[in-house]
């Protein structure tokens, strides 16, 4: 089945010119399939600039704040369409076992069909070391940097420093599971200057609690050695799945087969 995907960008033209869009096209996804979100006219002309024609549809202006971009992107498309949301800095994605990109897409989305869940990711850190070949199913942690999702008009995220997190309990309470495949990781660098860090850095604190607050039964705010306080609850595996071998074709989709 196809797919859209929606990159929600702020202040990062030549990063996304040159790492997600060049990213995008080294692994054949369609542009006129990509469509680039910013927060306002003025940003859209700034990108005009920087941005290379024919490497993605459209540059649509939503607006400002991430939580509310992405809000902004659930209504903009149909319910039930398959959308992959992606940072603006992804420079690529790296497999244990290296497969195309997009197959893993389509395999992950048909998955997420089968199994009854609307939200996927690959695993979150940017560390092969701790990757595992696996599907997990579940109450998981899904990162927004690179994941799709089945559109719903009824789901509105909340507090932008941790958008992912909402998002996956949302998912986890409507579907009863959330699918993330642990044998791949982005390959980008988080809390990077520029783009959002500045707005997480200002708003973290009470993101956190906005989160904690809404689902108080599911989750905690916890603080890592460094002091940093995240959101964390204890992951819970439903069962543990496997993708289909790289050269079984008969599981990839007719219609997005490169």
């Amino acid at each position: 089945m196809d797919f859209v995907i929606a990159i929600p960008s702020y202040q990062r033209p030549k990063k996304l010119r040159d790492q997600t869009l060049s990213f995008l096209a080294r692994e054949n996804f369609r542009p006129d399939k990509i469509f680039v979100f910013v927060a306002s006219h003025e940003e859209k002309k700034s990108y005009q600039e920087f941005l290379t024609p024919g490497t993605f549809r459209e540059i649509l202006v939503g607006v400002p704040g991430l939580s509310q971009q992405r809000n902004f992107i659930t209504k903009f498309f149909p319910d039930k369409t398959r959308i992959l949301t992606i940072d603006d800095d992804i420079k690529k994605i790296k497999f244990l076992t290296p497969r195309p990109v997009k197959d893993l897409v389509v395999q992950m989305f048909d998955l997420c069909a089968k199994e009854g869940a609307s939200l996927w990711s690959i695993y979150p850190v940017n560390n092969l070391f701790f990757c595992k070949d696996r599907v997990l199913v579940g109450k998981l942690f899904c990162v927004h940097c690179f994941c799709g999702y089945i559109n719903d008009h009824s789901i509105e995220v909340i507090a932008s420093c941790v958008d992912d997190k909402y998002r996956s309990l949302v998912s986890y309470l409507k579907d009863g599971k959330v699918l993330r495949y642990d044998g791949a990781c982005p390959d980008t660098s988080y809390n990077a200057p520029g783009g959002l860090t500045e707005h997480r850095a200002l708003h973290r604190t009470q993101d956190l609690r906005e989160v904690v607050k809404t689902f108080p039964d599911h989750c905690s705010i916890r603080k890592r050695k460094n002091g940093l306080e995240e959101i964390h609850w204890r992951p819970i595996t439903l069962k543990e799945l496997s993708l289909p071998p790289v050269d079984d074709r008969n599981k990839i989709h007719e219609g997005e087969r490169r």
